[in-house]
């Protein structure tokens, strides 16, 4: 769910991935999927901030989306925050 929430964030696709956002907490609040396509959410809305507490969130459920905060974090050219969250969640 990741990577096709990811697409459809590269797509601008807001309300399809607004939906998916909602299915995914509805369904399952605990998973680190559900976090990644939340941030994701976010991110498109441009509320970055919002964002990046939500993929905070995925990474403290499963490091895999670590990789999803890189690739956020060099997309917003924010080195400084990437550099932060790598020593704060190894």
């Amino acid at each position: 769910m990741e990577l096709y929430s990811t697409s459809l964030w590269h797509q601008q696709k807001e309300v399809a991935l607004s939906a998916l956002a909602q299915d995914m907490t509805a369904l399952d609040r605990n998973s680190s999927s559900t976090w990644c396509v939340v941030g994701n959410c976010f991110s498109l809305q441009k509320e970055h901030q919002t964002a990046i507490k939500y993929f905070q969130r995925a990474i403290q459920v499963s490091k895999y989306c670590f990789i999803i905060l890189i690739t956020f974090s060099l997309t917003m050219k924010k080195l400084c925050t990437l550099h932060f969250y790598y020593f704060t969640c190894r």
